[in-house]
């Protein structure tokens, strides 16, 4: 095998590749993983210039890393350092870099306790887990049995992270991060960047919208990540030769940006939609309690993935029926006859009720057709009402038009949803007193 490069990558700045790990990326699950892992590293300066995903076979991943040892100065594998035979990225690994697997007795020990507190026996084929190439550096998993591991060769380093998707981001934050600002990627972020979090814009809107603004900035450099349905990161950056001129540059650029875009800029630092929510929530002391139909829990659950969300979530429910919606939210019998179940009647019924039940400040309901079935010509499939109950007994309901599959338009109103919150906590009068405030929203495909 052909020795890998050992000059630096293009430019000497360090470079990211990112590699997923598994026959089942391939085919049937989607590689969520890879994503997490760019937007986290680019929040902290560290910028990703490939992903890949290969199957579960030690010449594939060896033959990809070997490649990308030659251009990049840091490869993040995730997937592959489970228990069983298709888990075979530390034999990659350790082929690629020709360093033998160890068995560290210690971490074997740190397993074995991990299954006792289960109160299950360990199987022998977990031993394997406890091999790690010569000189690695192990990185700990605080949430499962596979440990990971950072590899430094010659000017290059390897990280292998575990696929489960929570135990993952842990390692990533917890474990690879603070070792990589102590490397050379203590100073990736020299370049001056900053990152706008956008909610209910396409691509192509934003690029209509911002790209003549900077064309007074011609040194500002303008990306978009799509995070999500709904959802983009836009990256302003610019490569300083004078950092004080560069900082100048960039905060006049984000000023532009901001200004044409107003409301639709969630956060200037990049935090998730239900971050900046919470924080909102907590600066003003205020509670929310949320009431789907459609959205089965998502917007719950998106709610509850901050850290600390006790604080200001108090409850959620589900209510799919019409038998649901009256008896847990006091919906009347006559309201779902005259108006249907999908109507901003109905929606403000039902974030009325909620309030009502979690003594929250603020009640958001969500009621729609999904589809694919289910819709008619005056209620078609991609329908949605919004509902909202908040402080003085204002309450209000918005109008939402959606396109494409069940998945799509569950993930868009949720997300609109939990952003029309966050404008409502921005405003002193959040919502109105009635329907004037009913609004339709057509979302670009």
């Amino acid at each position: 095998m052909k020795k890998p490069s050992t000059n630096k990558p293009k430019g000497g700045r360090p470079t990211v590749a990112i590699v997923a790990i598994g026959d089942e990326l391939l085919h049937d699950r989607l590689d969520t993983n890879s994503h997490e892992i760019q937007t986290i590293l680019l929040q902290h300066g560290i910028e990703t210039q490939v992903r890949v995903v290969v199957a579960d076979e030690v010449r594939a991943i060896a033959k990809t890393l070997h490649s990308f040892l030659a251009n990049h100065s840091l490869i993040i594998c995730c997937g592959g350092l489970g228990p069983t035979q298709d888990d075979i990225t530390r034999q990659a690994i350790a082929r690629v870099c020709k360093q033998p697997l160890l068995f560290q007795p210690a971490m074997y020990q740190t397993i074995i306790r991990r299954f006792k507190k289960r109160g299950v026996k360990i199987p022998d084929c977990n031993k394997q887990q406890a091999c790690f190439p010569r000189r690695a550096v192990i990185l700990k998993n605080r949430f499962g049995t596979a440990p990971g591991f950072l590899l430094q060769t010659k000017s290059r380093m390897i990280a292998a992270l575990p696929g489960p998707p929570g135990e993952c981001r842990a390692m990533l934050e917890k474990e690879l991060l603070p070792r990589l600002k102590r490397s050379r990627f203590k100073n990736s972020n020299r370049e001056a960047v900053q990152h706008l979090r956008i909610v209910g814009m396409a691509e192509s809107q934003l690029q209509e919208i911002i790209g003549p603004r900077l064309t007074q900035h011609p040194d500002i450099q303008l990306g978009f990540l799509l995070e999500g349905p709904g959802e983009i990161l836009i990256k302003l950056q610019i490569r300083p030769t004078n950092k004080k001129q560069a900082q100048a540059a960039l905060r006049s650029a984000v000023r532009e940006v901001q200004q044409a875009l107003g409301k639709s800029v969630v956060d200037r630092r990049g935090r998730s939609l239900p971050e900046v929510i919470g924080r909102l929530l907590l600066k003003q002391k205020q509670t929310i309690a949320v009431a789907e139909s459609c959205t089965g829990g998502r917007i719950a659950q998106r709610l509850v993935s901050v850290p600390g969300s006790s604080k200001y979530f108090v409850e959620g429910a589900v209510t799919y029926s019409n038998q649901a919606k009256h008896r847990c939210l006091q919906v009347t019998a006559a309201s779902l006859k005259k108006y249907g179940a999908v109507s901003a009647e109905v929606a403000m019924a039902m974030a009325k009720g909620m309030r009502q039940k979690s003594q929250a400040t603020w009640a958001l309901a969500i009621t729609g057709i999904a589809g694919p079935g289910g819709g008619s010509k005056s209620k078609p499939v991609g329908l949605v009402y919004l509902g909202i109950a908040g402080p003085q007994g204002r309450r209000a309901a918005k109008k939402l038009q959606l396109s494409g599959d069940r998945e799509r338009i569950q993930c868009w109103s949720a997300t609109l949803a939990l952003d029309w919150v966050r404008r409502c906590l921005l405003e002193k009068q959040a919502v109105g007193k009635s329907l004037t405030d009913l609004k339709r929203i057509k979302i670009v495909p």
